[in-house]
């Protein structure tokens, strides 16, 4: 669902100028609205002469100019005409005062940017906060003002990442100073917003209610001043689906702003629109529609200025539309709404994201759907996508792999193209939008890593550093809550610094046909998607698709409902842990694996699949065919990857090192309740023997140190209970630093993010032979968040996994069958299909039912980047 649209007006407001800048300012009530006193203000003028230029008129100019441009954020080009001579004048001043200076420059130059007088407003804000960093100091709190109010600037003509160092440095040193100041609780707020828009909505809450709560208590319940962060509430509770709750909190803050403001102010109206929103969510459509309707017509009496925002109301009534299943009443307002966005703008804050449009044309693309006009809907929708890219790229220049993570659940990339079934859509947002988090975060490193700067280099080996860091060391930090922790904030330094504002990144450049290219005559590629399916009212179900590359071209292969085909892997894995009849095992490849086999030909052998939602949890290969004695990978190979582009041609980095293996390591401390693993020595030992200058390395001896002190073993095999912590819901960094390998020594665990600082580049096979070692928690379009995503971020180019606990005999006579077929082909693929094969042969022998084959021979799946 869209968000808050008119909330793009509030989500950068600027920190207000303190009073008082000129002169004496002219007195003013205490109890005297903004809109009065600019009424009071405008009326004292007139009764002026031109020519009086004492020190009251000029003064009173000014607080008229500051009014209107930072309080009732309406009539900019009076502002300008009154600023712009004040200036000249104070330049000319035969005794110039740089005070005076600083403080119109800056408003100036805030009026150019509503204007959209970009460079000047640029040079105007660059100019004062230098002047008032070096008269004053960098620190001092008009400096810190103007650096706010410049990087609101920059954050609203796309310059994001600027913006968002800037807001971070600002709350820091305001938080030190006094986090209940009006100062950090505003800056607080700005940062909040960022947050906000990079879809962490459950951190940005438990900051905005802070922030209330310290408000509350220092100005009381109904203080105006409280209105800004009020809104952002309840812009979080409209983006995680609790509007109901957001209601009351709205129709109180139309209360506040008209009492403040009068009911025709921009800010009025911005909070009154909100409510309309909350409204349709709640399915008050009549409400919502005399709101909407009432205030588009004031908008459109108003000068020029203000006409853009007919745009966000359009909108509004074209969602309103779907939402009482009018599909072409929607088209119509939509359609109308685009083309307003489309118009050159000539007022008020270009958003270089341009979300306003690109919401819009999502909607758009969405109602010509429902209005069954296919063609012009995938148009629609590819432009959108267009919008789509240029802002991940955007969001990907600065932030860290928990932002981008949430930036990518927000956006749900792939719903409106799986809804529209269009192949071609399809190809080209999976090839680039799936996995995207985990590319750029190694394209940031491998771009540091090459980098000229010496500062650049430096701080990826300060990341490194943190990455390898235990987890008591990285507790041990006091850190501003929004400012996240040191690991965050290097991970968007480093982005910041590897990658220049504005150069696309590589995974964004990809291009389907390239990917074709790449397959053999007798491979596929097989993306399943999960996504939300418009059914109509704006009404969404959520369902899988499977998208199949062939050197011929594409398909599209619905699936059918989500919850199906997850209750289906569910009642698997039960099976294959606990046991259960076969035919839960048979359901799944019914569902997901047959309807894309029906359009495959019989020459198609090599399946590379990219998993995605609950499908991440299926071993493919291992799933029964209805006769029992037989398997998928009788009739297929299959290959897991993360997204298509593993699948393109990179450079690898050569081995640095001879085969290394750690096994049975000699646990302490809290690991030593682990069960032992004894057959792992007779495993590693079998595998040594293989390859004679391998290293072998157990007990005390298997530790984390000595695995550093290996890098880019040609093969790299482990040997260890993998550990995680069951608790839902933890923050992404927690959660990566409770799960790992259990190693030798102390603390014993070698976390995800400890494993991602090791250096594979030159390693071909990562084998992990314990138990779950492909487990952990989802990210739809970016994989399991666990070991596989620790040993992708090395470089490493295979991996191999299982998906349930492996018996320590099965898993030594698999490991040995594999590693004898490896050493013969040096290829990981093959080597697991023999594995699995030699041991199916062995137990069946026994005797054993098809439901424990599946169970003890079909645990093992190999995920690979080309």
């Amino acid at each position: 669902m869209p968000r808050f649209t008119t909330l793009l007006q509030f989500l950068f407001l600027p920190v207000i100028v303190s009073p008082g800048l000129i002169s004496a300012p002219v007195s003013t009530s205490p109890v005297e609205t903004p809109v009065v006193r600019e009424t009071r203000l405008r009326a004292e003028l007139a009764a002026l002469a031109e020519d009086d230029f004492s020190p009251a008129a000029e003064a009173a100019r000014f607080e008229l100019a500051r009014l209107l441009v930072f309080k009732t954020e309406h009539d900019f080009s009076t502002a300008v005409a009154l600023l712009e001579p004040l200036l000249e004048r104070a330049t000319a001043a035969s005794t110039p005062d740089p005070d005076t200076i600083d403080h119109l420059q800056h408003t100036l130059g805030m009026a150019y940017a509503y204007t959209s007088r970009e460079a000047e407003a640029r040079a105007l804000l660059d100019a004062s906060c230098a002047s008032a960093a070096f008269r004053l100091g960098p620190e001092h709190t008009e400096t810190l003002t103007y650096r706010g109010n410049r990087a609101t600037f920059l954050a609203r003509i796309g310059e994001t990442a600027s913006a968002e160092a800037e807001l971070r440095t600002i709350a820091s040193i305001y938080h030190r100073r006094d986090p209940d100041s009006d100062d950090a609780l505003h800056t607080r707020t700005q940062w909040m917003i960022s947050l906000g828009r990079l879809g962490r909505w459950g951190e940005a809450e438990t900051e905005i209610r802070d922030i209330i709560n310290r408000r509350t208590r220092l100005l009381g319940p109904d203080h105006p001043d409280l209105s800004h962060q009020l809104n952002l509430l309840c812009w979080v509770l409209y983006s995680t689906n609790r509007a109901i709750e957001a209601i009351p909190l709205l129709e109180q803050l139309v209360a506040i702003r008209t009492r403040e403001l009068g009911p025709h102010s921009s800010r009025t109206l911005t909070v009154r629109y909100n409510l309309a929103t909350v409204y349709a969510r709640a399915g008050r459509y009549a409400d919502a529609e005399s709101i909407l309707r009432t205030d588009l017509a004031a908008l459109q009496t108003r000068p020029a200025e203000s006409h853009r925002e007919a745009a966000d109301y359009l909108f509004k009534l074209g969602e309103l539309a779907l939402y009482q299943n009018d599909p072409a009443t929607a088209v119509a307002k939509l359609t109308r709404a685009q083309s307003l966005y489309l118009q050159p703008q000539n007022q008020s804050w270009r958003d270089r994201e341009q979300r306003g449009l690109e919401k819009t044309r999502l909607l758009l693309a969405r109602a010509l759907f429902a209005h069954d006009d296919i063609e012009a809907a995938r148009h629609t929708a590819r432009d959108w996508l267009s919008q789509l890219e240029a802002q991940f790229n955007l969001h990907l220049a600065y932030t860290s792999e928990a932002d981008r993570l949430a930036f990518l659940s927000q956006e749900n990339p792939f719903d409106l193209p799986g809804t529209l079934g269009d192949p071609d859509l399809l190809a080209r947002g999976s090839l680039r939008l799936k996995g995207l988090v985990l590319d750029s975060l190694l394209e940031d490193q491998r771009l540091a890593r090459n980098a000229d700067d010496p500062t650049t280099r430096e701080i990826l080996r300060a990341y490194q550093a943190t990455l390898a860091a235990s987890v008591s060391s990285t507790n041990d930090y006091t850190v501003l809550p929004v400012e996240g922790s040191p690991l965050e904030q290097l991970e968007r330094e480093l982005a910041r610094r590897a990658v220049p504002l504005g150069i696309q990144r590589a995974a964004l450049a990809a291009h389907p046909a390239d990917l074709l290219a790449s397959l053999s005559a007798d491979a596929a590629f097989i993306d399943y998607l999960r996504y939300r399916h418009d059914v109509g009212q704006l009404v969404q179900e959520e369902r899988y698709l499977a998208l199949i590359g062939l050197p011929s071209g594409w398909k599209v292969v619905p699936l059918g409902s989500a919850s199906a085909i997850d209750d289906a892997i569910n009642r698997y894995h039960i099976l294959v842990q606990r046991g259960g009849p076969i035919a839960w095992a048979q359901a799944v490849r019914r569902l997901t694996l047959d309807p894309v086999r029906a359009v495959l030909s019989e020459e198609t052998k090599r399946l590379f699949v990219s998993p995605d939602g609950l499908l991440q949890n299926v071993a493919f290969a291992s799933l029964p065919e209805d006769d029992v004695t037989r398997i998928a990978a009788d009739r297929h190979v299959f290959v897991n990857i993360t997204s298509g582009r593993d699948l393109l041609p990179r450079a690898h980095a050569p081995a640095k090192g001879e085969p290394l293996v750690l096994a049975a390591p000699l646990w302490s401390g809290e690991l030593a309740a682990l069960p032992p693993l004894p057959e792992s020595i007779a495993e590693g030992e079998a595998i040594t023997a293989r390859f004679p200058s391998a290293t072998l390395l157990t007990g005390a001896s298997a530790n984390a140190a000595a695995l550093r002190q290996h890098p880019s073993p040609q093969v790299l095999h482990i040997a260890t209970h993998t550990v995680s912590d069951p608790s839902p819901d933890l923050p992404l960094a927690t959660r990566l630093r409770r799960t790992g390998l259990a190693l030798a020594g102390e603390p014993g665990l070698l976390d995800t993010l400890q494993i991602a600082a090791l250096d594979l580049r030159g390693t071909a096979l990562v084998f992990l032979s314990g138990c779950k070692t492909g487990g952990g928690a989802i990210a739809h379009g970016e994989g399991v968040l666990g070991l596989q995503r620790g040993f992708a971020r090395t470089g490493a180019r295979a991996l191999v996994l299982t998906l349930w606990p492996v018996a320590d005999q099965d898993s030594r006579d698999f490991t040995t069958a594999f590693y004898a077929a490896y050493f013969a082909t040096s290829d990981p693929v093959t080597a697991l299909q023999k594995a699995r094969e030699n041991l199916r042969a062995k137990l069946s022998a026994q005797g054993l039912s098809s439901a424990e084959l599946l169970r003890r021979t079909g645990a093992h799946i190999i995920s690979v980047r080309h």
